[in-house]
């Protein structure tokens, strides 16, 4: 088995197992969770296949199947199935066992989500020779002016809890990837269309792009579930 294929499988096995808990019953939002997986793996799979394409980031043989889907590693495609599934689950776990009160996102949900576009808008504007850069801030940052300023996301507040809590495994599962317990890392960047700032061995822009990867997954299956 394949580096990157046990990755996706260890990320996943834990959270569809707890699926099935009582109190959570994750498995009655199947038909909201994998509709929304649906339409938002289509957009990143299509955003991945051009990028790679253009050599902005590609992978290593030494740690694939071998099988690809349109030029990306099977692993690839599964990585946007595991990683929202994981997601949506643990957000709707902080959901169900979490208490904060509703005001608190009232009064917070907009202050934090205007900090956030004004940071990425400012970052892709200053770096508009980086395509990697440029684009996933751009795309993060208008992403959000939309659920803020015209869907009126309530649901934002749970959503930066939930993100908050899910750096540190986002962090742990793509710092393997990108090399931080490997000797040679599973995805590799051109160092031209990044900032070149890393947590780790995890460029900046990975942080947005997992932002924007898991907000989609969360506005599509709360808009399923009205």
């Amino acid at each position: 088995m394949s580096t990157y294929l046990t990755i996706d499988l260890l990320v996943l096995a834990i959270p569809f197992l707890l699926s099935f808990d009582k109190k959570v019953a994750f498995y009655r939002n199947w038909k909201y969770v994998f509709p929304a997986i649906l339409l938002t793996g289509i957009f990143f799979v299509t955003w991945d296949i051009l990028f790679t394409h253009l050599k902005v980031w590609n992978f290593n043989p030494h740690h694939l199947t071998g099988i690809y889907v349109f030029g990306l590693p099977v692993e690839e495609c599964l990585f946007f199935i595991v990683i929202p599934y994981s997601s949506l689950f643990s957000y709707e776990v902080i959901r169900t066992y979490l208490r904060v009160h509703k005001a608190v996102f009232r009064k917070y949900n907009a202050i934090i989500s205007y900090i956030f576009i004004f940071v990425f808008i400012v970052l892709a504007l200053l770096n508009l020779n980086k395509i990697y850069t440029s684009v996933v801030f751009l795309l993060t940052g208008f992403y959000l002016f939309i659920l803020i300023r015209f869907v009126r996301a309530a649901y934002l507040g749970w959503f930066y809890i939930s993100y908050a809590i899910l750096l540190i495994p986002f962090i742990l599962v793509n710092g393997i990837l990108t090399g931080t317990a490997l000797a040679n890392p599973v995805v590799m960047y051109r160092p031209s269309e990044i900032m070149g700032i890393y947590i780790f061995t995890i460029p900046v822009e990975d942080i947005a792009y997992g932002m924007l990867l898991i907000l989609m997954n969360i506005s599509l299956f709360e808009k399923f579930r009205e």
